[in-house]
């Protein structure tokens, strides 16, 4: 009976484990998921960032570098299964670098946690402008730390999901978001007659700057980091991957194509259309360059708030896991230390 029961158990985990595969997170969950990873306030920069660099050298970087994030991504994914499911990057880190998984979780906390707080201030920056746009003048609607504020407690609960698929039905609502910013943008460029949609201000002439289809190697290397970071997405896919259900390579790539594609779709056209708006003359956010006065304008502030209060608990998410691993490993070390002293 007991050898019985030893050939039992390695079967009833592995089906425990099948189980847990087919009950995982549907595939188009962790689209919408790693595509709001992707998808946050640095698309507005991209029109200047061509305005540096030219249209055609920013058309080359912003494919060049979905490539790589989609080979990256799937390098993550394939040395997650390598090390065995669930994984993280601690064991990743462990598995390459014996005892740097630490360091690895440090950095990566660090990183989100710096990447959450910019979210707030992007909070701070948009929606008292968006409220002034709508003519509203109470003072507590026009200050920073009310809607950073509001922001962080909409975001906070959301941070303690225990799995991040939990955050699919955010993560939609953020893309639909940045699908509604990106129509704007696009409009703002082609239906120029019509008044609410005209990209200047009532009584001002349209003032064009300069257009490069390629800038000086020097602007193109300013530019280059706006490019790189709007590909960050890495501190996600092993989680995504982790709960996504039966995740195989091919189900997995197909999950990082469709993110990756979608969010260099949504750069190329914000990209294009702002910097054929205004040429070189284009404001580091392209919603600063249009009228503050149009109301279109301010509802894209009002969105653009949305997209990075629902990025925020994508932020946390990875910063939390990281943090736990980082204090789990000072207690073992402690305790181990503890012991040693005891003998």
């Amino acid at each position: 009976p007991r050898m019985a029961h030893e050939r039992e158990e390695p079967l009833m985990a592995a089906l425990r484990a099948a189980s847990r595969a087919e009950s995982g997170a549907p595939i188009h969950s962790g689209i919408f998921v790693l595509a709001n990873t992707l998808l946050g306030a640095g698309m507005l920069g991209l029109p200047a960032a061509f305005g540096q660099c030219g249209y055609v050298t920013g058309t080359v970087f912003i494919l060049s570098f979905a490539v790589c994030a989609c080979t990256g991504l799937h390098l993550l994914s394939e040395a997650a299964d390598l090390v065995g499911r669930p994984s993280s990057f601690n064991r990743l880190a462990n598995a390459a670098v014996p005892g740097g998984g630490v360091f690895f979780d440090l950095a990566i906390a660090i990183k989100c946690f710096g990447v959450a707080t910019s979210y707030l201030i992007v909070v701070g920056d948009n929606l008292p402008r968006a409220m002034a746009g709508f003519g509203v003048t109470a003072p507590l609607l026009l200050r920073r730390r009310t809607w950073i504020l509001a922001s962080l407690l909409a975001a906070g609960p959301l941070a303690f999901m225990r799995r991040i698929s939990a955050l699919r039905h955010t993560s939609t609502a953020a893309v639909l978001c940045v699908l509604a910013i990106t129509l704007m943008v696009l409009l703002f460029a082609l239906a120029t007659d019509i008044p609410l949609l005209s990209p200047y201000a009532p009584g001002q002439p349209a003032i064009r700057g300069a257009f490069d289809a390629v800038g000086t190697a020097s602007d193109s290397v300013r530019a280059l980091p706006i490019f790189v970071f709007s590909f960050t997405c890495h501190q996600n896919i092993i989680s995504i991957s982790n709960e996504l259900a039966r995740p195989t390579p091919r189900r997995v790539m197909t999950l990082v194509a469709a993110a990756v594609g979608a969010a260099a779709a949504v750069y190329l056209a914000i990209a294009h259309a702002g910097y054929f708006t205004f040429g070189d003359l284009v404001c580091s956010d392209i919603l600063s360059s249009y009228p503050s006065s149009n109301a279109l304008v301010a509802v894209a502030r009002c969105l653009i708030a949305v997209v990075v209060t629902c990025c925020y608990p994508l932020q946390a998410h990875p910063a939390r896991g990281c943090i736990a691993s980082v204090v789990g490993a000072a207690r073992r070390a402690t305790k181990r230390r503890a012991e040693a002293r005891r003998r």
